[in-house]
């Protein structure tokens, strides 16, 4: 009988964290090239740092997962909505969440809110601008960008160097 109740305890803990919500604030909400709080605008990357945002292994952009060139709406069983539209996923994890705010989002307060399976998380408000920009640095410390100039050539510093000569 102890057995019995011993193994019936051990299947409801593991059973825990896949039946609680994805758990986040808006504290939480950052920009994703340098987890500045903000700002933030339409066509943004940001990233969401929380607890049971997604079940199993992370989960990157794959070949089968961008579809004619269109990034998911969903990734491991995870959707998240500014204001009741969902936004293209970048990355998810337990923890952590990327994703891109569309373009045609207008600036002011919006709700964002997390669904896992059947499981929504909080809904936080943020506010966006009209233009907020941020750059991802390289290790050589450039902003990683394409030249239109040169047939949207990555910028690095040896290329930098070559112009200048």
């Amino acid at each position: 009988m102890f057995r019995a109740w011993m193994a019936l305890a051990a299947v409801a803990f593991c059973g825990a964290a896949r039946g609680q919500a994805p758990s986040y604030s808006a504290a939480n909400i950052v920009n994703a090239s340098d987890y500045s709080p903000g700002p933030f605008a339409p066509n943004s990357m940001l990233t969401i740092f929380g607890s049971n945002l997604a079940l199993g292994t992370p989960v990157g952009l794959t070949e089968q997962n961008v579809i004619d060139g269109n990034l998911p709406f969903e990734l491991a069983s995870v959707t998240v909505y500014i204001d009741f539209i969902r936004v293209p996923l970048l990355y998810v994890s337990s923890t952590q969440i990327n994703l891109l705010v569309p373009t045609n989002q207008e600036a002011g307060d919006v709700q964002i809110w997390v669904v896992r399976q059947s499981f929504t998380g909080p809904r936080v408000t943020i506010t966006l601008v009209n233009a907020a920009p941020a750059l991802f640095p390289s290790p050589d410390n450039f902003a990683a960008a394409q030249d239109f100039n040169t047939n949207y050539a990555m910028v690095t510093a040896a290329a930098e160097l070559l112009r200048l000569l």
